[in-house]
């Protein structure tokens, strides 16, 4: 499981990712701003109580959040609900870093 920072990282990306101000995303999950604000300033533990809701309106899953499961599982998870066309380019990508990565 990840550690609280960890959690909170993620959430503050997730967060600036999916376009939210934390004062529209504090909305979208029910709590005051200042709350959020406190989270992500690692004033206050992350409330794990939360997850699901916090999951949901991110677009990611719970086990994601917080590290219960593996990388491996997510990505498979991901590409299994891409279209044709969305496989194809993000095999495409992953050939393009591979070889990258390889080269140094």
């Amino acid at each position: 499981m990840r550690s609280n920072s960890e959690i909170i990282r993620l959430i503050d990306r997730s967060i600036r990712v999916n376009g939210f101000s934390y004062a529209e995303f504090a909305k979208r999950v029910n709590m005051s701003t200042s709350a959020i604000s406190r989270y992500i300033n690692n004033e206050r533990p992350f409330p794990i109580d939360k997850s699901e809701i916090f999951a949901k309106e991110l677009g990611v899953s719970v086990e994601w959040l917080l590290g219960t499961t593996d990388d491996e599982e997510i990505f498979l998870a991901i590409f299994n609900q891409l279209n044709d066309e969305n496989k194809e380019k993000l095999l495409d990508y992953a050939h393009f870093i591979y070889d990258r990565q390889n080269k140094r």
